[in-house]
């Protein structure tokens, strides 16, 4: 009720040696509170660079799945269409930090969302025909928290977005699902779970090794106070 720190300098100075005594002995330094940037390195010191998924599986944790964050990556889909294939290909996370990748009245969609409030889409002509189909979403990260996707069907590369700010760590909190949005719906455009009517789907992930001395940041917010 009463602040004492001005009137007996002696016992606050007395009182702060003690903290930091105490936090000494029972482990709590070093005080760091940027949980963003030491989650995201540590996440990155994880060797694995390919990751294959196929349609219908169970969801998959985000702390399982591929760490996307500030980085280029490349996403590859595969599958047996009759006429017409549509559905969601690739759900990641939700409205509120996320991406999906899928087809609807004959275009390929793809929804960035960094917030709720901001999102940011690309939508290309989808050609149906029957027969093995391959869509590509290429993310290249052109800058810090920056980058720039672009969509390839069938090997023909068919539009660009550009991104200026993505997530600085592991948006996607509410995981991954393959050919069908089971989660919280990324997008509003559809009927969640919106299933991927294509055959065979198989999915891949592949990361760039674009990031520079992975570990290192780390590393050093661990020294730090």
């Amino acid at each position: 009720m009463n602040d004492l720190a001005a009137a007996e300098p002696d016992r606050l100075r007395k009182m702060i040696e003690l903290w930091w005594s105490e936090a000494g002995k029972y482990g709590v330094l070093p005080l760091d509170d940027r949980d963003w940037e030491r989650g995201a390195e540590r996440l990155r010191m994880n060797p694995k660079t390919r990751y294959a998924y196929l349609g219908d599986m169970a969801r998959i944790d985000r702390l399982s799945a591929p760490d996307i964050s500030d980085r280029s990556y490349v996403v590859t889909a595969s599958f047996e269409a009759d006429e017409v294939a549509e559905g969601v290909i690739l759900a990641w996370g939700s409205r509120f930090g996320g991406f999906v990748l899928y087809i609807k009245e004959r275009q390929l969609c793809y929804e960035y969302v960094y917030s709720e409030s901001q999102q940011h889409t690309l939508a290309v002509d989808f050609p149906q025909h029957p027969g093995k189909r391959v869509i590509q979403l290429k993310f290249e990260r052109v800058g810090p928290r920056a980058g720039r996707a672009s969509l390839v069907v069938d090997g023909a590369a068919t539009g660009v977005l550009d991104i200026p700010r993505t997530w600085p760590t592991h948006g996607t909190t509410a995981g991954l699902n393959c050919g069908r949005d089971a989660g919280a719906p990324v997008s509003d455009a559809y009927q969640r779970p919106f299933r991927f009517s294509g055959r065979s789907l198989r999915v891949t992930i592949e990361l760039e090794d674009d990031t520079q001395n992975p570990g290192a940041a780390y590393q050093a917010v661990l020294r730090e106070q």
